[in-house]
């Protein structure tokens, strides 16, 4: 089976003053993506790149670049450590995980322990974003393991080119980190509504990221909105999407959260239609329609309103029964009795 081998191309970007220009940038070393987002965060460039479409298409392809070159790693780890797809499914703590199992080597046994300083040489970066039950599970994967036992590193240039890989998914992953950031600065101005509605910039950036552009998001139905960005941090937690870290859903009880995230989705499709056309660049629509959810929400919270049975009023007299019948039977006897009576003596 042939190996997947990572190709990296430079990043393509239209000068300003000659839109047939192209200018091409190397972002191969570590240096040259740093003078890139150093460039980047001057005022004069953010302000000049105002196409936040052409920053949703920067972001995804470096998604692309990430996703191609942590394939590659997975596959030259895969017959040696199986279960670490499962327990790291994000590129980027795979990637730190597999740099610090090649700088490990044999000490690989020495090094498992995950409470010790000496951590992968990463006990800053990876351990802060894993579980407890993660880090217990890693543990027993690296001590159990047989290979742990008897370690065998990669061939050189296997090895050099995962490394290689390694390093392109870190930085491509601050670049990513970076432009959305960008990204989130510009999209309040861009989209006002659809910030109002969601309550935060970054998730409305989000959003619009992983649904291609502005328009494919007012374009979309919103049972596909509400499985955007529905994915696991880890093996162990539940599947999350972006809808499902809104502060709106977070305070909605356990018992509505179903009704806000249909709520939530639909409400987004009527924003993200109000600022393509630039209808109210306020944000006003975009309140309202969180009033509106707000206002939903709260009124099928409310508990029933209770039924009060009216008793009924103490009967005068008799209770209407056979006794009751026979009576006023017996009563009408004796009227029609002297009714007859009466006839026959006239007569």
């Amino acid at each position: 089976m042939k190996s997947f081998e990572p190709t990296f191309e430079p990043r393509v970007e239209k000068a300003d003053d000659d839109v047939n220009e192209e200018k091409y940038i190397d972002l191969d070393t570590e240096e040259d993506l740093a003078k890139y987002i150093d460039a980047l965060k001057n005022e004069e460039d953010i302000a000049r790149c105002i196409d936040t479409d052409r920053l949703i298409d920067q972001l995804e392809s470096i998604e692309n670049e990430i996703v191609s070159n942590h394939n590659f790693i997975r596959d030259s780890y895969r017959s040696k450590f199986g279960d670490l797809e499962c327990l790291l499914p994000r590129p980027l703590h795979y990637a730190l995980l597999a740099k610090a199992i090649s700088t490990a080597g044999p000490r690989l046994e020495e090094v498992v322990d995950i409470t010790s300083a000496e951590y992968f040489s990463l006990p800053c970066r990876l351990k802060e974003d894993l579980s407890d039950e993660t880090q217990d599970r890693l543990v027993k994967v690296f001590k159990e393991s047989p290979i742990s036992r008897s370690w065998e590193p990669l061939p050189e240039d296997v090895l050099q080119m995962t490394m290689d890989a390694c390093d392109r998914v870190i930085a491509l992953d601050s670049e990513k980190k970076m432009l959305f950031d960008v990204l989130t600065s510009k999209v309040v101005h861009v989209a006002p509504n659809l910030c109002e509605v969601v309550g935060s910039g970054i998730i409305a950036a989000k959003l619009m990221a992983a649904a291609g552009a502005l328009t494919n998001l007012a374009n979309m139905p919103a049972s596909e909105i509400e499985v955007l960005g529905r994915q696991k941090s880890d093996n162990i937690s539940f599947y999350e999407g972006y809808l499902e870290s809104t502060e709106m859903f977070q305070a909605t009880t356990l018992c509505m959260r179903e009704r806000a995230r249909q709520l939530l989705a639909e409400k987004l499709k009527e924003a993200a239609s109000v600022d393509l056309k630039r209808g109210d660049v306020s944000g006003s629509a975009g309140r309202a329609l969180r009033d509106e959810i707000l206002g939903t929400i709260e009124y099928e919270i409310r508990p029933p309103k209770t039924k009060f049975q009216l008793r009924s009023s103490i009967p005068e007299g008799r209770l209407p029964g056979p006794r009751m019948r026979r009576t006023i039977d017996d009563e009408m006897e004796e009227s029609y009795a002297l009714y007859r009576n009466r006839k026959r003596r006239r007569g």
